[in-house]
């Protein structure tokens, strides 16, 4: 085809299933540097008569705003403010000549291929599909009250969102679940899950979890109903709700639609997540917290001997096992449960600290309580990580057996420290 000079300005306002989506029509410079400047990253689409559609890649995918405009697609592309289009692998000179987009974007721009264009169903990336999550790599631990934390954070994010676009305040997370998922995979690392209707996470240890799970849509969903307000797409789309809301459609979550539209909410949601972190590592070190404070902030597990990791199991035996049952040579009953969980060195460190300092020890910072406690010459090099064992019975104190070890570990650099501790009757 050949594109012909289109001069017509408007802003044609869509009425989707979450509310008014602007699709900007043959729009001139100024109006995308705006848009470039509000959204970061544009879909669009120019029909046979060479006019160009224009909208927030966030919001909507090409298949949605061509269906409901009933368009001849001759192209589709992802816009970006540095003057890039990427686009199917179609005529690159063709579109480089597009009167439209050179209007739009006042002057010259790159066309670039982009592969992933090419499959519906090409295969998730690592990157994709799963998220290192947390600062330098390391998730959070997936705790209630981290998730309770995180629900919160997201919740005044996406009103601050509705309000940067001129939408009412939204009372909760409906229709939010591209950026609670992508956040809480960057946030407490897992796997993106989702299909049609809904998108979340599953975490490391196999949980679920989903930031959205308090939305009216998803409640809907979850009595086994779709959402009014997505009904008729789903009829035109012909999709039914799955007898589970959580179940994952490995298809959908490799469509290409699917993966740019998480991939234009990323560069939002990594700015929330930096926030985030920032906000609840501030908030964590402004109280000390207890031995049990630990053990709910990072993910302590009840576990039976014989499943305990080894290092573990040798520990109870030969070192913990007097403190842990009452009989003389206790032999371990297999099926016998204890707690078990890995602490960040510098998090064991500061209750560490605050413990000695409660006891009236002169120490300012722990380097300085470290250096005094080796001074004496009597704290052995580990060669082998075994777990120290927490003292559950006093909020006063953290460590009840293995304050060696723990010394040693700092000494060596070990940045988690395992730790076992004794169940209540």
């Amino acid at each position: 085809m050949r594109y012909r000079e289109i001069m017509t300005e408007a802003v044609i306002r869509l009425e989707m299933r979450y509310g008014v989506l602007p699709v900007l029509k043959n729009p001139t410079h100024r109006q995308i540097s705006n848009a470039f400047m509000k959204h970061g990253i544009l879909r669009g689409t120019v029909d046979g008569d060479g006019n160009l559609y224009v909208w927030d890649a966030a919001d909507s995918t090409h298949m949605d705003v061509e269906g409901e405009l009933g368009l001849v697609v001759a192209h589709r592309f992802m816009m970006r403010g540095n003057g890039t289009v990427e686009t199917e692998n179609h005529d690159v000179d063709e579109i480089a000549n597009s009167p439209a987009l050179k209007r739009a974007y006042g002057g010259d721009f790159n066309v670039e291929r982009d592969n992933a264009w090419d499959d519906d169903d090409d295969e998730l990336t690592e990157g994709e599909a799963r998220e290192t999550g947390g600062a330098g790599g390391q998730p959070l631990p997936a705790t209630p009250e981290n998730i309770a934390a995180a629900k919160r954070f997201v919740f005044g994010k996406w009103q601050e969102r509705a309000k940067e676009l001129g939408r009412d305040d939204p009372i909760d997370l409906t229709d939010a679940c591209k950026f609670t998922s992508l956040f809480a995979a960057m946030v407490f690392g897992g796997t993106m899950r989702g299909n049609f209707f809904h998108q979340w996470i599953e975490l490391p240890d196999g949980r679920t979890l989903d930031l959205n799970d308090e939305a009216a849509d998803v409640i809907t969903m979850l009595r086994g109903e779709i959402p009014d307000a997505s009904k008729d797409y789903a009829i035109m789309m012909r999709k039914k709700l799955p007898r589970s809301l959580y179940t994952h459609d490995e298809r959908h979550m490799r469509r290409r639609d699917n993966r740019q539209s998480v991939a234009s909410v990323r560069p939002r949601v990594e700015r929330w997540v930096d926030e985030f972190l920032r906000v609840q590592t501030l908030t964590e070190s402004a109280t000390t917290p207890t031995v049990r404070d630990l053990i709910r902030r990072y993910g302590g597990l009840v576990i039976e001997f014989r499943n305990l990791p080894a290092t573990a199991q040798r520990a109870i035996r030969t070192r913990g096992a007097e403190h842990l049952d009452p009989d003389d040579n206790p032999r371990i009953d297999p099926r016998m449960r204890f707690g078990y969980v890995e602490i960040p060195m510098e998090a064991l460190q500061q209750a560490v600290l605050a413990a000695v300092q409660r006891e009236g020890a002169p120490f300012q910072t722990f380097d300085e309580y470290h250096r005094w406690y080796i001074g004496h010459g009597d704290t052995p090099m580990h060669t082998e990580v075994w777990p120290i064992e927490l003292d559950v019975d006093d909020p006063d104190q953290i460590i009840d057996d293995g304050s060696h070890r723990f010394h040693s570990y700092v000494r060596s650099g070990v940045k988690v420290v395992p730790a076992i501790y004794r169940l209540g009757k």
